[in-house]
């Protein structure tokens, strides 16, 4: 197994462009590490956010880690380690949103150093270094610095990972034994384990890995990594269910509907509409959202991703990675690992997702630096075998390019955050939140104070409701049907315990159910809040009388 680590100091300062720079880099790599690290600070501090963003995942994952803390309810869906990490700060210093926050930028400032150990030494200096000052100046990437969906930490943790992924690949190019290698093992399984529970897609990391060994036929090793693995994740499985009684996730199970916002379509048809969805979200998120991420294409507020798509990109894309892997098959196994773990999980996804989430570019950032340095690794093996002296320069320049291009929507970024970042640092978390969210957070303020710490509200959204009012019990309910009775909806709320409805402007299921009782039992229906004087354009909160 041949795959010798680059030793940059080995490099000569008197070679070609290539090998000065990377002299160069090698001698101020900790002064480029540094810069990189207070960069990615001081752009934390000025795109800080402390507004929700009431896309739904970012509270209900503070929503999760509350009700772990208080009601010992296990935080399974989506993934745990995440919502476990924010109950220690609430069980450390309270529930404070901003402190949340403040953790993300932590993470993501961790992160751009780990991912530099975990590479260091694997690829070029060049590379590395264009890699880390793409993320460090990123607006995409430093989004989730100031959030508290679950991206920020999904890339510490990765970080982490790789740095034991690829000293791990590292030792078995000598071929050890098992006797001499376990422990290596155990860390390589320990690592693939914690990515599988701090999302759940994360489980493929033990495909891509089988993958990755299968490719290079080494069999034992396909045996190891996913018994490694299993160590784990067993016990953790047996622990859960049996300790904690978490159920089985729902995700799966909503990964196979036609569509999610409408259950009653049914399921996915198999394989079919498996391989229409794949091929429908591939064209959109690679032509789109990962070229937007990559700082290739601009923003363009009010178009849907769809409409944008572009076939020719995704095409030049898909003929990248075949080239991409042919060269790096045999000169880089660290980068062929690389690019197979965010490869797999991108392909799981796109079967997966629903195609109404086209718009969502977050879904494949965690894992485009996967993809971004084993590009640049290859093309930069490339240009230095080239016999052709100008693709070495050329290299360097578009390098240089594709890190200028990430400026100008971070400064416009920076620019338009300026005027709410003094509210923000102060932790006035509803410093400008959106016009059609001001009804909803005006009654979510009074709630606590309103209402019984037993009762049970219903909204459609849940998480947003228990960070701005501060009272976990909020539930979704579900779509009534289009003939159903007032006794029925009255029953199904009874049995769920709902004792509040929160007509919040967003919940259809909410809407309906009030309409449906209203023209029965209007007498069941007392308004207990509402959020302004205008019958017409307020949200309310509503007691059910049984």
């Amino acid at each position: 197994m041949k795959n010798p680590e680059i030793k940059a100091t080995e490099t000569p300062a008197n070679g070609d462009i290539l090998d000065k720079i990377e002299a160069v880099l090698e001698k101020n790599r900790k002064v480029i590490l540094g810069i990189c690290i207070l960069i990615t600070t001081l752009l934390c501090y000025l795109l800080f956010d402390a507004r929700m963003s009431f896309a739904t995942d970012d509270a209900e994952y503070i929503k999760r880690a509350n009700n772990f803390v208080l009601n010992s309810a296990y935080p399974s869906y989506q993934g745990s380690l995440y919502p476990l990490f924010l109950a220690l700060l609430i069980k450390i210093a309270g529930f404070h949103v901003p402190m949340f926050k403040m953790f993300s930028s932590i993470v993501i400032i961790a992160s751009v150093f780990f991912f530099y150990k975990a590479f260091k030494g694997k690829v070029p200096y060049l590379v590395l270094f264009t890699v880390l000052i793409y993320l460090s100046i990123n607006s995409y990437y430093l989004y989730f610095a100031s959030q508290t969906f679950t991206e920020a930490f999904v890339l510490f943790i990765e970080s982490i990972a790789f740095i034991f992924f690829l000293s791990h690949i590292s030792l078995l190019a000598s071929k050890p034994s098992i006797g001499a290698s376990w422990k290596s093992w155990l860390m390589f399984g320990f690592f693939l384990f914690l990515l599988s529970i701090t999302k759940n897609i994360l489980i493929l990391g033990v495909g891509s890995a089988a993958l990755y060994f299968i490719i290079y036929t080494e069999w034992l090793n396909v045996v190891l990594a996913v018994v490694s693995f299993l160590i784990f994740k067993l016990p953790y499985e047996l622990m859960t269910k049996y300790v904690f009684h978490v159920q089985p996730s729902a995700q799966f199970g909503q990964a196979q509907l036609k569509d999610f916002y409408h259950p009653e379509l049914g399921n996915e048809d198999f394989p079919i509409g498996y391989v229409d969805r794949f091929f429908d979200n591939f064209n959109t998120f690679v032509s789109v959202q990962v070229f937007k991420v990559l700082g290739l294409r601009p923003e363009h507020e009010g178009i849907r991703a769809e409409d944008e798509a572009n076939f020719l990109l995704t095409l030049i894309f898909a003929a990248t990675i075949i080239f991409v892997f042919i060269t790096l098959f045999k000169k880089n196994r660290f980068l062929v690992f690389s690019m197979l773990y965010a490869l797999i999980v991108w392909a799981f996804s796109f079967a997966a997702l629903q195609t109404s989430w086209h718009d969502q570019w977050r879904l494949v950032l965690p894992y485009t630096p996967y993809i971004l340095i084993a590009f640049l690794g290859a093309f930069w093996l490339r240009a230095k075998g080239a016999k052709q002296p100008i693709f070495k320069p050329l290299l360097v320049g578009l390098m240089i390019i594709f890190v200028i291009i990430q400026f100008p929507l971070t400064s416009e970024k920076v620019s338009a955050n300026s005027r709410g970042l003094k509210h923000y640092v102060k932790g006035d978390m509803k410093y400008g939140v959106p016009d059609q969210y001001v009804d909803f957070v005006t009654v979510c303020d009074s709630i606590k104070e309103k209402v019984p710490p037993t009762a049970i509200i219903a909204t459609g959204k849940p998480g947003e409701a228990s960070v701005y009012s501060g009272f976990n019990n909020f539930q979704r309910i579900p779509m009534p049907t289009k003939d159903e009775s007032a006794d029925s909806v009255l029953a199904a709320l009874k049995k769920q315990g709902v004792t509040y409805l929160f007509m919040d402007g967003f919940s259809r299921q909410v809407a309906n159910s009030i309409q449906i009782i209203q023209k029965q039992y209007p007498n069941k229906l007392m308004p207990v809040l509402q959020s302004g004087p205008d019958p017409e354009h307020s949200v309310y909160l509503i007691q059910v009388k049984y």
